[in-house]
């Protein structure tokens, strides 16, 4: 099974005032954090679409398979289709993933990898068009993963009206998850600046966690 995905990172941020996909979080930037979710997802090939930032985000990401979109003034789905463009036809499925949305987790990729493979089985047909959205607590979120079968209508679509639009024309498959980060994008300086609480909180708790663990062994008497 081959899925793959598609991270569109050629838009001006001007909402932001700088570019997000460069913005730092957690030690790396926002791309390189996406970049690891997906790697540790087993995706492949991960297709980071650029513009205007195409020369920094290679010389800060040298690892990222990196495509130039010609139009990025044509907004986000011209990304996507750049991306569509470059797809192999042995492609089984693909994320779509703005890198504005950068606290999804690895296990929620695999969540839904494991529902297209579990409905690849039972349903071979590889016309199929089906969507598999993440929804947290009622609310579809991101990144949603599309069957092949999607490659050649991105294509050829004029994209005048998005994605979503897209995708409503077909069956969409909504596949619950415990995973908020599907839900939180980061389109403005206040939005980045709850992300990266929101990570401070993360890992603080975890290092707690651990700290607990370890000295629940050292209590522990030796058996």
């Amino acid at each position: 099974m081959k899925i793959g995905a598609i991270i569109p990172a050629a838009g001006a941020s001007s909402r932001m005032g700088q570019d997000k996909a460069l913005l730092p979080l957690a030690g790396g930037t926002v791309l390189k954090r996406i970049l690891d979710t997906h790697r540790r997802a087993d995706i492949d090939p991960i297709l980071v679409i650029s513009g205007a930032n195409d020369e920094e985000l290679r010389r800060r990401h040298p690892d990222a398979i990196l495509l130039r979109n010609p139009h990025p003034d044509r907004g986000m789905f011209s990304s996507i289709q750049t991306g569509a463009l470059a797809l192999t036809d042995d492609i089984d499925a693909f994320f779509v993933h703005p890198v504005d949305i950068p606290l999804v987790r690895s296990k929620t990729l695999l969540h839904l990898k494991a529902r297209f493979t579990n409905h690849k089985i039972r349903c071979p047909d590889a016309a199929c068009l089906l969507s598999f959205v993440p929804v947290h607590r009622g609310r579809r979120g991101h990144p949603p993963l599309l069957t092949r079968s999607f490659v050649r209508i991105i294509r050829e679509d004029a994209g005048e009206n998005g994605l979503a639009t897209v995708l409503r024309g077909h069956t969409i498959v909504e596949v619950p998850c415990d995973d908020p980060g599907v839900l939180i994008d980061m389109n403005t300086p206040e939005a980045y600046r709850k992300v990266c609480e929101r990570l401070e909180a993360v890992d603080c708790e975890r290092i707690s966690q651990e700290r607990q663990t370890s000295s629940a062994c050292l209590l522990t008497p030796d058996s």
